[in-house]
């Protein structure tokens, strides 16, 4: 008998321990998704791969999330693909629903297909999705009972799926999640919150962000930054956190200078936003609470550099920040082009004589 791959949550073994958002295009991803396609050719006939576009899941409002056991081994893998107007069948369109896509936990493990499926209601509904709708084939009766049994219920078939008889649409209301924005600044580090902000730091560099690491970036190596952090923090080094709810979408630190001569200047380092999150104002926050804090300690000149032409570029630029130059092939991008360097600058108060 084929395995069905949402089957995995009543085997007893492997459970998962974190769930963290990649690109689709990560190795563990393509690994998870290679097994997939050979679940669903033995059930169906078909694997399902043409219909999984992975640039649909990097546009805003999407994501792809991989399910981690405690020791990181992949377990299980999903993503949210938002829908465009052809893509919809109901009265008012596509707007604020979202494709669960990719929904997949492997064999031997246990509960991660709940675990994801939860995760992914949540996620959705953060992104401010109303409405969550999936496709399989009838023929996967383990799946479909999955999935009813989660609250789904039948639904017309929409987009591609509208003239394959051999195809189920489900679909389930989500509920509206309450805006909980807080940003924290932090003190300490505890392992909770130092594992949060290690899958943020390689969720930025998959999707780009230059700040100092190559793509992939691993596990341990993301830690180890982070306990160095931990180290730093008092009153030359400072953290801040932003969270929606119980998500971590942001961070920065700011650290000022030792030098005698200089303990009038700071440094912004490592403002970075996750990759679903960006486009909402996120990195704008986090700068104005770092610089109402350096403003307060009597911080008159703050400095930071970013990649010439990047989109953090154009934040700065919009914050009031000063370009200063540019220095040429000064590092590599996450995926090893050299580029030049942008230093910035911002006055936040006339210098004492």
């Amino acid at each position: 008998m084929p395995q069905n791959p949402l089957a995995a949550q009543d085997l007893p073994a492997k459970t998962a321990a974190r769930l963290i958002s990649v690109d689709p295009e990560d190795p563990r991803a393509l690994a998870l998704m290679a097994s997939l396609n050979e679940a669903l050719t033995q059930i169906s006939g078909d694997s399902g791969r043409s219909s999984f576009d992975p640039a649909q899941v990097r546009q805003p409002g999407a994501a792809f999330v991989l399910a981690l056991a405690d020791d990181g081994e992949p377990l299980g893998c999903a993503a949210l693909r938002p829908l465009a107007a052809a893509d919809a069948s109901a009265d008012g369109g596509a707007e604020g629903i979202v494709e669960l896509k990719r929904m997949f936990a492997r064999p031997g493990t246990a509960g991660v297909g709940g675990a994801l499926l939860r995760h992914m209601e949540a996620l959705a509904s953060r992104l401010g999705h109303r409405e969550l709708w999936l496709e399989t084939r009838r023929i996967n009766l383990r799946a479909v009972a999955f999935y009813r049994r989660h609250g789904f219920a039948e639904i017309a078939n929409f987009g591609s799926y509208a003239q394959r008889a051999d195809a189920i649409c489900l679909g389930k209301a989500l509920p509206r999640a309450a805006s909980e924005m807080e940003i924290e600044q932090l003190t300490t580090i505890d392992d909770a919150t130092r594992a949060a902000l290690s899958d943020l730091l390689i969720d930025s560099v998959a999707h780009g962000a230059s700040i100092g690491f190559m793509h992939p970036l691993a596990d341990a190596e993301a830690d180890r930054y982070w306990q160095g952090v931990a180290a730093s923090l008092g009153s030359q080094h400072q953290l801040w956190l932003l969270r929606e709810g119980q998500a971590l979408l942001g961070t920065v630190q700011l650290d000022r200078c030792g030098k005698p001569n200089g303990r009038h200047r700071g440094e912004i380092q490592k403002l970075f936003v996750h990759s679903r999150a960006r486009g909402r104002g996120l990195a704008s926050l986090l700068m104005a609470e770092a610089e109402r804090f350096a403003a307060a300690q009597g911080i008159s000149l703050l400095v930071l550099d970013t990649e010439s032409g990047s989109k953090a570029e154009q934040v700065y630029r919009h914050l009031g920040w000063q370009h200063a130059g540019n220095i040429p092939d000064f590092a590599r991008s996450p995926h090893g082009t050299l580029h030049p360097t942008a230093l910035y600058f911002k006055l936040l108060r006339a210098p004492c004589p």
